[in-house]
C-alpha cells in the first residue's frame, strides 16, 4: 500500500502506458506549488497529499491553470460531510478551481487526492479539470469531495499552480506527483 496518496500511480496499460513528469515534495513551507506540464502528454493526473501551516483548522486548496487569476473557470463540486447530505458550491466564471481540503500541519491527517486534465493539449479552446478529494480531521470528522469544471481560456497550457485558501502555506512533506499519458 502507497504510504500517502501521492505515491499512488495512475492504471497503465500497453496501448496507453503512464509516465511520471514529476513527484515534488516539499522541504519547506510554501506558498504556491507550479507544476509544469509538457505538451508531450495530451492527458495528465495529479496525486497529491497535503496539509497547511495553520495552528488550528482546515482549509480548503485550489487550482490554477497557467497562474491565471482571470474569471475563467466554471463548474461545481459536491462536499459530503460525516456520510451526511452532499452540498454542491457551484462556481461560474470563479477565479480558481476548488480541488480539497487539506488540515493543519501537526494534529490533522493529510488531505489527499487526484486532479485529473483530459485533453491537456486540446485546442478548442478550454481544459477539463476532474477532482476527487478526501479529508479527516482527528477530531472524527470526514470530508469527501468530487468536481467537474473548465478552464475556458485559450491554450496553449503549459502549467498547473496550487495554493491553499486565506494566503496560507502547504506545509512540509506535502507530495505532489503528475503524470502523463496518452
Amino acid at each position: 500500500m502507497p504510504a500517502t496518496y501521492a505515491d499512488s500511480v495512475p492504471p497503465s496499460s500497453a496501448s496507453s502506458p503512464v509516465t511520471l513528469i514529476s513527484r515534488t515534495t516539499l522541504a519547506a513551507a510554501t506558498a504556491q506549488v507550479d507544476l509544469t506540464i509538457p505538451s508531450t502528454y495530451p492527458h495528465v493526473a495529479m496525486y497529491w497529499s497535503g496539509r497547511c501551516v495553520n495552528p488550528s483548522s482546515a482549509f480548503a486548496c485550489y487550482l490554477r491553470v497557467n497562474n491565471s487569476s482571470a474569471a475563467v473557470y466554471s463548474g461545481s463540486l459536491q462536499s459530503v460531510a460525516n456520510g451526511g447530505q452532499p452540498s454542491a458550491i457551484w462556481t461560474n466564471l470563479g477565479t480558481s478551481v476548488r480541488f480539497g481540503v487539506v488540515g493543519n500541519n501537526v494534529s490533522s491527517a493529510a488531505g489527499s487526492g487526484i486532479v485529473e486534465l483530459p485533453n491537456w493539449t486540446t485546442t478548442v479552446g478550454s481544459v477539463n479539470l476532474l477532482t476527487r478529494a478526501v479529508y479527516y480531521e482527528s477530531s472524527g470528522n470526514s470530508y469527501t469531495e468530487n468536481g467537474g469544471y473548465a478552464y475556458v481560456a485559450a491554450g496553449p497550457y503549459t502549467q498547473i499552480n496550487l495554493f491553499v485558501a486565506s494566503s496560507l502555506n502547504w506545509a512540509a512533506g506535502s507530495t505532489f506527483a503528475l503524470y502523463g499519458y496518452s
